[in-house]
């Protein structure tokens, strides 16, 4: 394991020695936590230019693209309908990733600059809760369940944007969701032990997303020229993730889980968005009728009340109040003798040069 050090989480970027205000009113983090710092890079990145933050840059491909790979290390791919090869993504050298979308306004796939580090900062934060980075052994699906808790975070991000009356950081989440649930660092929580827990939360995402949409048709933001230029690549996006979460009911007295890729679809078309969408899902999917009203027509403020009571926890030996999110799993949190216990050298992996600067406020990137 390679400790680095990052001011803000960018791929393939260089140690940086730059430090992160603590924020020590958010209780959701520890006193020592590299996801608090994590979290608080974030914000920095956005506060010190939102315009910046707020600026839409291209990306080469849609996050749902079969082909797509946060690892992805070949320089061409080849298409599976013959010879065609599909340009390679090498992070903004010679792909169109990052370029202003303002200088390429016939290219459709876009995201803003503070999506992306959203996105990328929920990747860190899976690191930091898979104990193989840190070559050590803790619990079976600590991984998994170290990626619950990242989602979870996200939504409670999504909440206190909500709070705040900010559509625009609550659309930056509901985007950065599209993009982190499609790459890799996601796959773990597929392989959890608890399945109807999953089923939960994967439907409590779903109705963050129908929260979302509902805010944007209130705030006449869900229209064809709207300023959200990813509209319909998130909305998209969305439908995709879910057709590949399979999210079902386990049992009769739960609530019955909405027809979610039913009700994007029935906005988009009720507001004349078009959605690029393959046919396998034009020719099936069909409106669901009248769309609710009202000021949380998906119920979402409930379920996630619900959610918070039934699903808070402490994993492991941790000690901490139960809750949902926070940083519990983050194993840069836990004491040095509970990483030894685990460690396959019988070490501590995380030294005293990598403690005193998530003390600082450095942000860790594992190589």
């Amino acid at each position: 394991m390679s400790p680095k050090r990052a001011s803000t989480p960018q791929p393939n970027s260089e140690p940086a020695s730059k430090k992160v205000k603590p924020t020590p009113t958010d209780t959701r983090w520890s006193k020592v936590s590299a996801s608090a710092n994590a979290s608080n890079s974030y914000k920095d990145f956005k506060e010190e230019d939102l315009v910046r933050a707020y600026t839409y840059v291209c990306m080469c491909k849609p996050p749902y693209d079969e082909d797509t790979s946060e690892d992805e290390d070949d320089p061409e791919q080849e298409s599976d309908k013959g010879d065609a090869v599909k340009p390679h993504c090498d992070y903004g050298k010679t792909c169109l990733c990052d370029k202003p979308a303002t200088e390429h306004p016939d290219h459709p796939w876009v995201i803003t600059n503070a999506a992306k580090q959203k996105y990328l900062t929920a990747r860190i934060m899976c690191d930091l809760r898979c104990p193989d980075m840190f070559d050590i052994y803790t619990f079976n699906d600590h991984a998994g369940y170290g990626v619950v808790e990242v989602v979870q975070n996200l939504v409670l991000d999504f909440v206190e944007a909500q709070a705040q009356g900010d559509w625009k950081e609550q659309w930056v989440i509901c985007a950065a969701m599209s993009q982190f649930a499609t790459g890799g660092s996601f796959d773990p929580i597929m392989m959890v032990d608890d399945g109807r827990g999953l089923m939960v939360l994967l439907s409590l995402v779903g109705r963050m997303f129908l929260s979302m949409l509902a805010t944007l048709k209130e705030q006449k933001l869900l229209q064809p020229g709207s300023e959200i230029k990813d509209l319909a690549q998130v909305m998209t996006s969305w439908i995709e993730l879910i057709e590949t979460w399979e999210i079902k009911n386990y049992d009769e007295e739960e609530e019955e889980v909405p027809d979610f890729r039913a009700i994007i679809w029935t906005y988009a078309k009720t507001h004349g968005i078009t959605l690029p969408l393959e046919s396998k899902f034009t020719d099936t999917l069909e409106e669901v009728g009248e769309l609710p009203a009202g000021k949380d027509p998906w119920r979402f403020a409930a379920i996630f009340k619900e959610y918070q009571r039934v699903h808070a926890r402490s994993y492991y030996n941790t000690g901490k109040k139960a809750r949902i999110g926070g940083d519990s799993l983050d194993i840069t949190t836990w004491s040095s003798a509970a990483r030894k216990e685990g460690s396959f050298t019988g070490k501590d992996p995380l030294g005293k040069k990598e403690m005193d600067a998530i003390k600082d406020g450095m942000v860790l990137q594992l190589a």
